[in-house]
């Protein structure tokens, strides 16, 4: 029997909804946004896919997470987290990580940093000043160039790892 799934997401500027979407496509699963759901009718699913951009450093999700903590005790979670932090930068995933996500969650939790999109003319005005503020003060190259110019790394091929993990886990047949 193939276990039931559901995509969660929340996200500001598009890049974590299209990851949902896509990833909602691959496992044949229902997408919503994640604050838009009851905890009723989470408890139908097996497993959860949630997903949530990284703003300043923080989930939008944060808590959301930590409200419905209790959701994710008795059904795996696979998290996607969408930002501008480099695959390599594992000390700023961890830290993400620490600050968002209760302990208590992460015992069955499996976690997939995809990068996302910078897209500096969709920027409402507060985001604008702020991300042109931190670029003029950035002193890590790299960061700096995306901070002034943008980025969009946003490519359905970033999501194989997690549509795997998650097929081997829900046993999902694959119709030929």
């Amino acid at each position: 029997m193939t276990m039931r799934g559901i995509v969660l997401f929340k996200g500001k500027y598009g890049a974590t909804a299209q990851y949902a979407n896509w990833i909602g496509e691959k496992l044949d699963a229902p997408v919503v946004e994640a604050p838009a759901l009851s905890s009723l009718l989470l408890q139908e699913y097996d497993y959860l896919v949630v997903g949530s951009s990284v703003y300043m450093g923080k989930f939008v999700l944060a808590d959301w997470l930590k409200k419905n903590g209790d959701l994710f005790k008795d059904r795996k979670l696979f998290l996607f987290v969408v930002g501008a932090t480099a695959s390599t930068d594992k000390v700023t995933q961890d830290r993400i990580i620490s600050k968002n996500i209760p302990k208590a969650i992460l015992a069955n939790c499996s976690i997939y940093f995809l990068p996302g999109r910078l897209d500096l003319k969709t920027l409402n005005w507060s985001d604008n000043l702020l991300v042109k503020f931190a670029g003029r003060f950035e002193k890590n190259t790299l960061r700096k160039n995306v901070l002034l110019n943008g980025i969009d790394e946003v490519k359905q091929e970033n999501i194989s790892d997690l549509i795997k993990e998650v097929e081997a886990f829900a046993k999902i047949d694959k119709l030929v």
